[in-house]
């Protein structure tokens, strides 16, 4: 399986037996079977721009089957790989201080994320989607962007809660904003929930020194 990124995210494709007869389908005039998998009659692609189709999670689904009988896919370890490659590259960029370059890498791993089909478990595209969203947040609050980066620590939040790193940049994005009262109480969950640092201490003084 290949992962293609297309202008609209990434898709899982698979390699076809090229002698397998195609077969056409006939409610769909625009759909042939290759091989078991849907693709578009015109180009015999399985994602077509031109088409507008995009049968990947069926087809996705079709082989999985084919694989175990379950019928309950694996996590795609290519949407993993590339997830992880786009994070790396956003890390190295945020450490050279290149925060708008850092922000387009993770925005691009989220995007990834969000193609994961509907059967992969919650819990490790909430795992992903919030380490993400909080690595982008730190971006904005380098970039000035406050209330970008308030509204990423908010999900952040929600997918964990105790997660004491995105409380103290929720903490951060408020007391730039000039919430005062908000950013206190944000930062001292970050101190309960393991932000217990230099960092974390000094930006709740300056918090409450403003109520």
């Amino acid at each position: 399986m290949t992962l293609q990124i297309k202008p609209y995210g990434s898709r899982p494709t698979f390699a076809v037996e090229e002698t397998a007869p195609i077969i056409e389908l006939e409610d769909n005039q625009g759909v042939v079977l290759k091989d078991s998998l849907y693709h578009c009659k015109e180009h015999l692609k399985q994602v077509c721009v031109e088409c507008n189709f995009d049968y990947s999670l069926q087809n996705f689904l079709t082989r999985q089957m084919e694989h175990n009988g379950t019928g309950v896919p694996i996590p795609s370890e290519e949407i993993q790989k590339k997830i992880q490659e786009l994070k790396t590259q956003g890390n190295s960029f945020f450490r050279t201080k290149n925060f708008e370059q850092a922000a387009a890498k993770y925005t691009q791993a989220l995007a990834c994320c969000n193609q994961r089909p509907p059967w992969d478990p919650a819990s490790i595209i909430s795992e992903e989607s919030s380490v993400l969203y909080c690595n982008r947040a730190a971006c904005f609050l380098e970039m000035g962007k406050y209330a970008e980066a308030l509204w990423e620590t908010e999900v952040v939040i929600r997918l964990k809660r105790t997660w004491g790193k995105a409380h103290y940049r929720r903490g951060k994005a408020y007391l730039m904003l000039g919430r005062y009262k908000e950013a206190a109480e944000s930062l001292e969950f970050a101190l309960v929930y393991g932000a217990d640092n230099a960092e974390t201490r000094k930006a709740l003084k300056e918090a409450k020194a403003m109520l």
